[in-house]
């Protein structure tokens, strides 16, 4: 949320805006048992009759010791430091996977520039689901007067770009079922054919619509293929309206079905790549369940979360750290016979990134060209997202 919306930050509004649809795909939990809770109560000064007051059975506390009110695994962190003192602290902490079975997740940490976070260890790396991990954070800043609340965060992000794309969802007015009632109050008795509504179920079926308007002009292309023409041709989006997530709030923009039929180029995949992209992350004969067929794992080899032929790019960097990385990508060309396509980059000033070739000639439809992206970066720090493009031009279409 906007912490310049409230002076009280997050001791107003907490984590942020509830989001019950990203909530069933978590990635990492942070776990507590009721032994840790009881545990922390019995720190916190509570003895073993008022523990079992709360517990209701007969939980003992086995130490007299005080403990600090951030010694549990919780999904926050906060310190209170005096007027005038030093800001120190430190946090341990504990996740659990329930994300992929193979995967490496990256801390991106955001605080002001006074402010020293440091987590140890930086980069978690699981092998299966259910796996824990543990990580240090460390706090050290300069001594502070007259500042109620200072702010940072802490992010774990994989190599997987997420969202893909962002179409109309608020105010959409849509078919209703007249047997539902178009509100969730058990009172409300009204039943009408149509209602206005907001949130990603609204969204989705734009999306749908345009997949299947593209498919209707292509009947041939694959779901790889319109989804690659659906996100290379969205409209560019104006990261200042959410300078926190950038494009992962937003994906590669903003739903376009006029430009979708005439991508020029996509990013291509088949079923066999997703199965050995799957496989490389860690799946087995599990692949098996979404395949169904006899798809078999070649290789247990761990594979990056960016090696599949998707049309976007990511990558996660441990803070502090240079960016020195290369995308492999190959492109269809599903637009003019003969065609040359040049590049086109937008970035930070200070990063070099590089298109390797720069420039695409074809000489079919349906001729294939690869082509390498590196990106190097100095040393960054305190800083959560980084975006650039790559955008592939002949003159009429626009492929980014």
């Amino acid at each position: 949320m906007d912490p310049k919306q409230d002076d009280d930050r997050e001791f107003a509004y907490g984590s942020g805006l509830l989001n019950p649809v990203k909530a069933v795909d978590m990635g990492l939990v942070f776990d507590a048992s009721e032994k840790d809770y009881i545990k922390f109560l019995c720190k916190q000064g509570y003895n073993s009759t008022t523990v079992r007051a709360i517990t209701d059975d007969h939980s003992p506390c086995r130490g007299g010791k005080q403990g600090r009110g951030w010694d549990l695994n919780y999904p926050s962190f906060s310190l209170t430091i005096k007027d005038g003192e030093k800001i120190w602290g430190s946090f341990k902490r504990t996740v659990t996977n329930f994300g992929k079975p193979n995967s490496t997740t990256n801390a991106a940490v955001a605080a002001p520039e006074s402010l020293r976070v440091k987590v140890e260890l930086s980069v978690l790396s699981f092998e299966a689901l259910g796996e824990k991990k543990s990580f240090k954070l460390k706090i050290d800043g300069p001594n502070i007067r007259q500042v109620p609340i200072i702010s940072a965060s802490i992010t774990w992000k994989d190599g997987v770009h997420e969202p893909d794309i962002t179409a109309p969802g608020v105010g959409i007015l849509g078919a209703w079922s007249p047997v539902a009632a178009p509100s969730l109050d058990y009172t409300d008795k009204r039943s009408v054919s149509y209602y206005i509504n907001s949130g990603t179920s609204m969204a989705a079926p734009h999306v749908t619509g345009a997949a299947a308007h593209v498919k209707a002009a292509h009947p041939s292309w694959s779901a790889a293929a319109i989804k690659s023409a659906l996100m290379t041709t969205a409209n560019v989006m104006d990261p200042t309206m959410n300078k926190l997530d950038r494009e992962f709030a937003y994906g590669s923009g903003l739903l376009n079905p006029a430009k979708a039929v005439l991508p020029g180029l996509v990013y291509d995949e088949t079923e066999k790549d997703y199965i050995g992209f799957q496989c490389k992350q860690g799946y087995n004969t599990t692949v098996r369940k979404i395949s169904r067929d006899k798809s078999v794992c070649r290789t247990t080899t761990h594979g990056r979360g960016w090696d599949l032929n998707y049309p976007s790019l990511a990558v996660a960097v441990e803070d502090g750290h240079e960016i020195n990385t290369s995308f492999f990508r190959t492109v269809t060309n599903v637009g003019l016979p003969n065609s040359t396509y040049h590049v086109r980059i937008e970035k930070p000033d200070f990063a070099d990134i590089k298109a390797q070739p720069s420039v695409l000639s074809f000489n079919v439809v349906g001729e294939k060209k690869s082509f390498i992206v590196k990106v190097n970066e100095p040393k960054i720090s305190q800083v959560p997202i980084l975006s650039a493009s790559v955008t592939w031009e002949d003159g009429v279409h626009v492929v980014r």
